[in-house]
């Protein structure tokens, strides 16, 4: 549930701090950011929780404190696939916002995320009289629009098992390894699965099949990348034709 700042609607110092340090907002003045976002409202999930939903309309734009979230869309067939992992100090939901329209996925939280719904009128007033804001928006909404459909075809096009040989490298360059290369990140086989876009019947087959290559070790929900660099060469070039 979404909850306000402050009943007196003063910005408070740690939300007028995260905006004025994205990237984004530099260019602005401490009193542009305090007069348009004063009413900003925080936003608190546990893992799994919604921070918006396919089919709603924005009423503005998420700024992450901390955190991360999984961008999921719907496809026509019923499948669910992830098409964006969004880390801490980003925007959130800017396409809906810019577009005028429904969110056309929806965004889960992958463990605590807080962040900040900017209003949207407000965000688009100081968006459209600074320039350099602009700029800067333009330019990651680019980016995320690229990196998304560019996955989308990635995906409509490779098999299952490169599909999830692209996923595991792409969870782990987002989350990070530690020494023993294991993510930094818990993947529930669900997950894992919606990432690929693939069944949980199959992914556990090819699981099975790539711990048989030595590539990688997956047990209690911790991935483990043996062979990094095969993987992602297996992502890219089909090597078998054993499984679908």
């Amino acid at each position: 549930m979404l909850g306000k700042i402050s009943a007196d609607k003063k910005i408070s110092p740690a939300l007028l701090k995260t905006i004025a340090n994205f990237v984004v907002f530099r260019s602005c003045s401490v009193g542009e950011l305090v007069s348009r976002f004063r009413d900003a409202e925080l936003v608190e999930l546990q893992a799994g929780e919604v921070l918006y939903e396919q089919g709603n309309q924005p009423r503005g734009i998420f700024l992450i404190e901390s955190g991360s979230l999984k961008v999921v869309r719907s496809l026509a067939d019923a499948q669910h696939i992830v098409i964006k992992l969004v880390n801490k100090r980003s925007l959130s939901g800017l396409e809906a916002l810019l577009g005028k329209g429904d969110y056309q996925d929806t965004a889960y939280a992958n463990d605590r995320v807080t962040a900040y719904l900017l209003n949207g009128p407000a965000f688009l007033d100081i968006l459209f009289t600074n320039k350099q804001c602009y700029d800067g928006v333009m330019e990651l909404m680019n980016k995320d629009l690229v990196a998304a459909r560019s996955r989308i075809i990635s995906l409509s096009q490779k098999r299952a098992k490169q599909r999830l040989a692209e996923s595991i490298i792409w969870v782990a360059d987002f989350f990070g390894t530690d020494d023993n290369k294991r993510v930094r990140y818990l993947l529930r086989p669900k997950e894992l699965a919606t990432m690929s876009g693939t069944t949980l019947a199959n992914l556990y087959k090819l699981l099975s099949f790539f711990e048989s290559l030595g590539f990688i070790r997956y047990k209690y929900n911790t991935l483990q990348l043996l062979e990094p660099k095969k993987l992602l060469h297996f992502a890219n070039v089909d090597l078998s034709n054993r499984l679908k």
